[in-house]
């Protein structure tokens, strides 16, 4: 099933919202604290989706209905932790950089198509019949559109202060650990 590899790839793209390559010139000690703090907590409230979305389900091709269950558990593990970071991102407080409350925003709104997609996808795949190959695809379909979403990492590229907290902040590090970023 190479579709199961999807949501980690997902996590990934998300984790590079807060690992993007990237220098910035010199910001005030002060405000730069209150922008690697900041920055640490959105990575942090991001962390439980990527760490859930990057510990693979155990599938086993010679038990596709076995696989299609472990499959929907995943699914939904990993669309409770996006729900989780989506709150969790509600908590952060405003952005102490100018541009930071617009990327939190974008990234609700991504990881917000993230859970519709999961559930959709593990409702479809619940009911579909693990010996009919065009079942299987449909369910999932949810999955494969999320790929045509745009990077969230724009965001962040563009405001090199959020960058350059990005790589100080120590849960961020973390995003990037468990992305393999």
């Amino acid at each position: 099933m190479p579709c199961a590899t999807r949501p980690a790839r997902l996590a990934t793209l998300l984790g590079a919202l807060f690992v993007a390559a990237g220098c910035s010139s010199g910001v005030g000690s002060a405000a730069q604290g209150d922008a690697v703090q900041w920055t640490d907590d959105v990575c942090g409230a991001v962390l439980q989706f990527t760490e859930a979305a990057s510990t693979q389900p155990s599938l086993d091709a010679a038990d596709p209905a076995g696989a299609l269950r472990s499959f929907s558990t995943y699914l939904g593990s990993t669309g409770a932790a996006v729900q989780g970071s989506i709150d969790a991102l509600g908590r952060v407080g405003p952005s102490p950089v100018a541009g930071g409350d617009a990327v939190v925003a974008d990234l609700t709104e991504t990881l917000t198509r993230f859970k519709s997609s999961f559930e959709s996808a593990r409702t479809q795949i619940d009911a579909a019949d693990s010996a009919d190959p065009q079942a299987l695809s449909a369910a999932f379909a949810p999955l494969q559109e999320l790929e045509n979403l745009p990077s969230p990492a724009t965001g962040l590229e563009a405001n090199p202060e959020l960058n350059s907290a990005a790589e100080q902040a120590p849960n961020c590090q973390k995003v990037r650990s468990a992305t393999g970023g």
